[in-house]
């Protein structure tokens, strides 16, 4: 069986939405100022696809591979 949570229902947003509102919801702030967003999981789940969506979402970004 397989520990992984459920991910329903979900809806398609537009990226620069998605990460404003995880944003204020984490902080209670907008994208205004600096901010580091992490993406961490398994091999292959499309981290780096995601990255370079983000960054041509969110002008000024970045990405730093660790």
């Amino acid at each position: 069986m397989s520990a992984e949570p459920a991910f329903a229902p979900w809806r398609t947003v537009p990226l620069v939405d998605a990460v404003e509102s995880l944003v204020r919801a984490a902080t209670g702030r907008s994208l205004r100022g600096q901010r580091t967003i992490a993406v961490d999981g398994r091999s292959g789940a499309g981290k780096t696809r995601f990255a370079e969506a983000l960054v041509a979402a969110l002008p000024d970004a970045a990405i730093v591979h660790t």
